[in-house]
């Protein structure tokens, strides 16, 4: 009868190698996941740290002995000499990725990949993915406790399984990658700091604006601006100071609200012209309730704008009845004739005295008024075409 060797399963030559708790050891470690310190993995095994610390470090030479790696010689000869020296086509950038393995997966299961179809094209399998992750696991452990005999060995093999993260940088070439890799990070980042300082506050908004599609509030268009990091350092203030000098390229379309001007949208008009446009069409002095329920009909306005406005704007005057009209509508001569509604109270007229004092052209913006009406623009006072 012929002499046949019945292969011995990988399963067991790696039980042969190592038992169970040392596999743990080198795997908490050494292995894919971040490693554990010393203190937790005593807790989880039982034992003293030190014992831990003396147990790792007494595994680097069993596992370096010529006849404990003699027993996976052949498997390691294999994976290094057929290990692929370059990403196939569809792999993606990490340092894994030159593990090869099917596109799309992660670095760490398309090495177990290569790692199993390798050994069954050699007809050395089957590979089950626990032996491929431990035969990964060997280099790994041995490069960080300082034995550099496998990596002459297998050299291809052993940067490969060292490359997977997270990396072990006790292996030189790997180290010396990870360097590289951070330094052009690095580089990155300050080239997007540059952009940043380069990047207006005009084109972040537009930038902005155009991803939305829709006119919005300042306020979101800084906070979408500032997310995107393209401006250091942000000022929320700035962006709007831009939104409001940049006519050209942003129209107001509502309280605090911006849209670009290439969408053709339609500015929304300030509250003075609108207010007076509504008393023009009234065609006479309102409350201020009223006016504001006809104002809102074009646009939102908030109460305490519209009352700043009708009290402070020398536009208009507010009569002893409470009502409020357009400071072209009093008359030139006694008010003890006119109407009541057309007799401006003290507290207005004070108000537009030391508007003109200040600077403010009243007989201007009076005379505008009157112009617009006598054009046809609106009625006279005490003629209603009221805006109902």
């Amino acid at each position: 009868m012929d002499d046949e060797r019945v292969p011995v399963p990988l399963a067991a030559r790696l039980a042969r190698l190592l038992d169970a708790r040392a596999w743990r050891v080198l795997d908490a470690r050494a292995g894919f996941e971040a490693p554990l310190t010393y203190a937790a993995l005593a807790r989880e095994l039982g034992a003293s740290r030190g014992y831990v610390w003396q147990f790792h470090r007494d595994l680097g030479p069993r596992l370096a002995h010529p006849y404990r790696l003699g027993l996976l010689r052949d498997l390691l000869t294999t994976l290094d000499a057929a290990w692929p020296l370059a990403p196939p086509e569809g792999a993606g950038d990490e340092w894994g990725d030159e593990t090869g393995g099917e596109p799309g997966e992660g670095p760490v299961p398309a090495a177990l990949h290569t790692v199993q179809a390798i050994l069954d094209a050699a007809g050395q399998g089957p590979v089950t993915v626990q032996d491929a992750r431990r035969l990964l696991l060997l280099p790994r452990a041995l490069a960080d406790l300082g034995d550099t005999r496998f990596q002459e060995r297998y050299p291809r093999l052993a940067r490969a399984a060292c490359a997977l993260p997270p990396p072990i940088l006790a292996h030189p070439s790997v180290a010396a990658q990870v360097a590289r890799d951070c330094w052009a990070a690095a580089r990155d980042q300050r080239a997007a700091a540059r952009q940043a300082r380069a990047q207006t506050y005009a084109g972040l908004a537009a930038a902005v604006l155009r991803a939305a599609g829709a006119p919005l509030h300042w306020r979101d268009i800084a906070a979408q601006a500032q997310a995107r990091g393209l401006h250091s350092p942000f000022n929320p203030r700035a962006l709007c100071n831009a939104l409001i000098r940049h006519a050209e390229t942003f129209v107001r379309v509502g309280p605090g609200a911006y849209g670009l001007a290439a969408w053709g949208a339609t500015p929304a008009p300030p509250y003075p012209d609108l207010i007076a446009r509504v008393l023009r069409e009234a065609g006479q002095p309102l409350r201020s309730d009223e006016i504001r329920r006809r104002v809102e009909r074009v646009r939102p306005v908030n109460p305490g704008s519209l009352g700043t406005t009708l009290s402070r704007h020398a536009r208009f005057y507010r009569s002893v009845e409470g009502t409020y009209g357009l400071r072209a509508w009093l008359p030139p001569g006694a008010p003890e004739l006119a109407p009541r509604w057309r007799v401006e109270d003290e507290a207005s007229a004070r108000r537009a005295a030391r508007a003109q004092s200040c600077g403010v052209d009243v007989a201007r913006l009076t005379a505008r008024d009157a112009a617009a009406a006598a054009d046809g623009n609106g009625s006279g006072p005490g003629m209603s075409s009221g805006v109902s």
